[in-house]
């Protein structure tokens, strides 16, 4: 049957629907290696466009042997073109093929299936992103960045909808690709963020702070008033996020965000600790009005308020200050430990070695 299949490319009319069909029928064999021949007699006579030898190839994407879908993909890219709906759909469904040649196999036709910044092609691959797989999803991001045109709107608003995804690795890879599609400072990507910032679900909401954080340009006011918002947030990851993000887009000393966080000073234990590690990545060296709080709160009267400031503190104050030197002396005999080891290890960080 081989030998049939290479006697059918030895006619001179190759391009003939008759022959074609007859090649093509071949393809279906449930002999593997016919099927391979076949395919093989397909890519050397079908012309592009083909309609008969796209229904054949389209019909080995489901083939049980991974080498036969591996030769169908590479086939499609061949003979479908640009933009053949049919072509894109089953090189996406493949994406999630349990054989990994095949899913890089799709990987590597869907761009050329496909126009870049498909909307069809991009709604495709979204789904794979939200596959229960981990290597499904790996894949299927590289497709997304890879056929998504940068500050795409389509394309930043399907991953703004996966921030919200019930399942927490989805939204990670989400976060993840966002700053691979849109610039800095980009209006829509920061607008879909912000928006689930109030999400009642706190990881998503995590999942749209660790985006801002990328994503973000400096001083940014509408992402530091939502940054600012989640310092009274009751999540403490919430709250040590929002330091995150206040300190990738604010400037170190900016007076605006830190006379901002102070006022969270005032409010309950949770927020108050918040706010002095926020106080400690946006504050540069030495600033007089952080220290002057850190040091007040050396005296609150919950103890993980007081290790914060000494942490804050001994993060500000310049190498050698006395006065600083003599505060975490005067904590050695605090009586919670963890106010003790803070300050000692303050000591060890701002005190002269002599």
């Amino acid at each position: 049957q081989t030998k049939r299949v290479a006697a059918l490319m030895l006619i001179p009319n190759r391009g003939d629907e008759a022959v074609m069909i007859a090649v093509c029928s071949y393809m279906e064999s449930s002999d593997v290696d016919i099927a391979k021949a076949a395919a093989d007699a397909v890519f050397e006579m079908a012309r592009e466009g083909c309609s008969c030898a796209i229904e054949a190839v389209l019909s080995q994407i489901s083939h049980k042997e991974a080498r036969v879908r591996r030769a169908a993909l590479e086939l499609l890219c061949r003979l479908s073109g640009t933009g053949d709906h049919r072509s894109i759909a089953a090189a996406a469904a493949c994406l999630e093929d349990l054989d990994e040649q095949v899913r890089e196999a799709a990987l590597r036709v869907l761009p050329s299936l496909a126009q870049p910044g498909s909307e069809e092609a991009l709604n495709h691959v979204a789904k794979r992103l939200q596959h229960h797989l981990r290597q499904v999803r790996v894949v299927a991001a590289s497709a997304f960045s890879s056929l998504a045109v940068r500050n795409q709107e389509i394309a930043i608003f399907a991953l703004a909808a996966l921030l919200k995804h019930s399942d927490p690795e989805v939204r990670r890879t989400a976060v993840e690709l966002l700053p691979l599609v849109s610039d800095r400072g980009n209006d829509c990507a920061i607008g879909a963020a912000v928006e689930i910032l109030s999400h009642a679900d706190p990881g998503v909401r995590q999942s749209a702070t660790d985006a801002l954080a990328e994503i973000s340009m400096k001083g940014d006011a509408r992402v530091s008033s939502a940054a600012l918002e989640l310092l009274n947030s009751r999540n403490a990851a919430l709250r040590e996020a929002a330091g995150v993000v206040l300190e990738s887009i604010g400037r170190k000393g900016d007076e605006k965000v830190i006379s901002a966080i102070a006022v969270h000073l005032e409010s309950q234990p949770e927020q108050r600790c918040a706010a002095l590690m926020a106080l400690k990545r946006v504050s540069d060296e030495g600033n007089e009005f952080v220290m002057n709080a850190a040091k007040r709160h050396l005296k609150d009267a919950d103890a993980n308020v007081r290790r914060f400031a000494v942490e804050t503190l001994a993060a500000v104050a310049r190498k050698g200050d006395e006065k600083t030197v003599a505060c975490f002396h005067n904590l050695l005999s605090d009586r919670a430990v963890g106010v003790r080891w803070a300050a000692v290890e303050a000591l060890a960080l701002v005190a002269d070695e002599d």
